[in-house]
């Protein structure tokens, strides 16, 4: 893992940021929809894989659920994050991650996102309160040149058309 954030005052934030997502992949290992949505507030939100987002701990157990048929187990590991912690109950961290999940079929694939996670310490325990994921844009370029549409929002660069 590799942290850019050379702030004193962050502390033990990015060991923070390790443990929680070391506690995600052990939920997802199995795919447990139940154990992962119990790692967010209950007032959490969640921009996903999926199109929309997710608002609260019902809804976001309800995403992983969708899911229950397709992934049998999964991990995610941070890669290069800035991290701070926003007072003693709150860590923001932002930068990459990477996904690496086995599929019902049996094939494995690893997807290499943006992430941004505010994670909140409720009742001793840190939780997740927001969490954003995202295509980087060359890997979203890619997926709309494979479709029979250009979305004007993601144009096609020079050297993809």
């Amino acid at each position: 893992m590799n942290y850019n954030n050379a702030n004193p005052a962050t502390g033990a934030a990015p060991a923070v940021l390790d443990e929680i997502l070391a506690v995600w992949s052990q939920a997802a290992t199995p795919w447990s929809a139940a154990d992962l949505g119990d790692l967010y507030t209950e007032d959490a939100c969640l921009f996903g894989g999926r199109p929309g987002h997710s608002i609260g701990r019902a809804a976001i157990t309800g995403y992983f659920a969708s899911y229950d048929k397709i992934i049998r187990c999964a991990s995610i590991k941070p890669l290069d994050q800035e991290v701070s912690r926003l007072n003693r109950e709150t860590i923001i961290a932002q930068g990459h991650v990477e996904f690496t999940f086995l599929l019902a079929a049996g094939n494995d694939t690893k997807n290499l996102l943006r992430s941004t996670l505010i994670l909140r310490k409720e009742e001793e325990r840190w939780k997740i309160w927001h969490h954003w994921l995202s295509l980087w844009l060359q890997m979203a370029q890619l997926m709309y040149r494979s479709m029979d549409f250009v979305s004007i929002a993601v144009p096609l660069s020079p050297e993809l058309r």
